[in-house]
């Protein structure tokens, strides 16, 4: 799972620079 996480968050800083929110709630959540 954590690679997947990883490649979400890559795909999501490339399309949209919100991304670092998104990867710091996946973050908490584990």
């Amino acid at each position: 799972m954590a690679t997947e996480n990883k490649n979400l968050s890559n795909y999501d800083k490339n399309t949209i620079p919100n991304a670092k929110d998104f990867r710091f709630g996946i973050v908490v959540s584990e």
